[in-house]
Parts: structure tokens; C-alpha cells; sequence
């Protein structure tokens, strides 16, 4: 059994709201944010992608929005939109 650390706690203090979840969009965020984006020479789309089970939702408010952050890493938009523009895509080791 794992102990309850003081990030958990505030995890546990948070609100979940299933329906905010769901209305994030972060393909039309960066859809919306393209050409800005090319103008900068290092950039971050963040995101928490993955599926949601049972257990997730037992361990975290942020949740179902892992779904739509899937959605945008996968997209048919994004794959162009990285091919088109000749993007390099790196990792956090090829920052050293």
C-alpha cells in the first residue's frame, strides 16, 4: 500500500467536472496557435495522453481529457502539420 504524499492530497482536493473534461480541445488550441508556433525555435504541446479505466479515475481528477489529449497526438492534422513544415520532433534528452 502506497502512502498519501502531499501532491495526492491536493489531487484529491480538486473538482471533477466530466463535462469541462470533455469540452477541452487541445487539437483546436494548437490548430488555432500554428503559426505561431513555427515562429518559435523550441516548442511544448503538452499533454497527459492515454485511456481512461476504472483505475485512473481512482488515482486522478485529471482523467478523461487524457483521451482528447490522445486525439491530438494521433490526428490525421497534426501528422500533416509536423510533415509539412519539415518539424523535427526531439525528446527532452536531445535538449542537453
Amino acid at each position: 500500500m502506497r502512502s498519501l504524499k502531499t501532491s495526492d492530497k491536493a489531487s484529491k482536493n480538486k473538482v471533477f467536472d466530466p463535462a469541462d473534461q470533455l469540452a477541452k480541445n487541445p487539437l483546436k488550441i494548437v490548430q488555432d496557435n500554428a503559426d505561431l508556433l513555427l515562429t518559435k525555435e523550441y516548442v511544448c504541446i503538452g499533454g497527459h495522453p492515454g485511456f481512461l479505466d476504472a483505475n485512473l479515475l481512482s488515482l486522478t481528477t485529471l482523467s478523461i481529457e487524457r483521451v482528447r489529449d490522445h486525439e491530438m497526438d494521433t490526428s490525421e492534422w497534426i501528422k500533416n502539420w509536423v510533415k509539412e513544415n519539415n518539424i523535427e520532433l526531439i525528446t527532452y534528452y536531445d535538449l542537453y
